[in-house]
């Protein structure tokens, strides 16, 4: 039976992040109504998560969400030592940094993580020993900041909490690699993906899809023709194409209007780009009514 629920209020007051550390032998099983993300510095135990027991040890990450009733419970010859790091699914809204790639990656990509996405096992990260040092010393900076608040504590905080998500993001990613570096899914990359379908219409560059999934460039690139078979130029150029045959069975526009639409301004360019994906031209396609799956 669920003990308790905690709003938080009595943790954030007016802010939107709170962090402690704490030594203890057990907590009560509660649920809360913000996300927390827990770093296990010392002990050995279990560690109850909705309906599943996980063996819980030093120098591990959990990720409790909203709602999910958890309890931790250490083994009889010692305690745990935790840090505790909350925050309300608003956080990234108030973040001080000015960026939408971000929030709609981390904050999308971690919710499915939370809600028991198939790309994650447990929701629990086993760290290795050079990054255990990492993430102790970023959440003890964080305890710090939130201890003494200092003027602009509240930027370092989220700052260092940036840092913890994008590495837990970057151990998440490895994690999906399985036999001969085969993507059993990515959502990264998917991701990028449905943001080419949402605006094929504009110049999309490749820099901004890398952003989208924490990769270079030119690593992005390569994992993205594994992914789809195509370049990301051919993939935009398919998903325009075929938007365009859309437009042409449904509408009346003219086919300069349809190829603006769609993202070419150059009518030339875009009939022959439709000529070589359909094998004839719009107009010739506008008369036949052809419905074409070909992607």
């Amino acid at each position: 039976m669920l003990a308790y629920y905690d709003t938080g209020e009595k943790l954030f007051g007016e802010e939107d992040i709170f962090i402690n550390k704490c030594k203890m032998k057990e907590t009560v099983l509660h649920a809360h109504s913000y996300i927390e993300i827990v770093f296990v510095s010392d002990g050995n135990g279990i560690h109850k998560i909705g309906k599943e027991d996980y063996l819980c040890k030093k120098g591990e990450i959990y990720f409790i969400n909203h709602d999910i009733p958890h309890q931790f419970i250490a083994n009889d010859d010692c305690e745990f030592e935790i840090y505790n790091c909350i925050f309300k699914p608003t956080f990234f809204h108030n973040s001080f940094i000015d960026s939408k790639k971000f929030y709609n990656v981390t904050h999308d990509f971690l919710l499915k993580i939370l809600d028991g996405d198939a790309t994650l096992k447990t929701p629990k990260i086993s760290l290795i020993n050079t990054n255990f040092i990492y993430i102790q010393t970023l959440y003890e900076d964080m305890l710090k900041e939130y201890t003494l608040k200092d003027e602009g504590y509240t930027e370092v905080f989220k700052a260092d909490l940036i840092k913890l998500i994008i590495l837990i993001l970057r151990t998440i990613k490895k994690e999906t690699i399985v036999n001969s570096n085969v993507y059993i899914k990515n959502d990264l990359l998917e991701k990028a993906i449905d943001y080419i379908h949402c605006n094929y219409y504009k110049d999309i560059t490749i820099e901004e899809l890398s952003m989208m999934a924490f990769l270079s460039q030119s690593h992005f690139c390569r994992l993205f023709k594994e992914y789809s078979g195509m370049t990301v130029k051919e993939f935009t150029q398919k998903i325009r194409i075929k938007e365009a045959c859309r437009l042409l069975d449904k509408s009346n526009k003219k086919i300069a209007d349809i190829a603006a639409e769609v993202g070419y301004n150059d009518i030339k360019y875009f009939l022959s780009l439709f000529k070589k994906q359909i094998g004839m031209t719009p107009t010739e396609y506008k008369k036949q009514n052809v419905t074409t799956d070909y992607l």
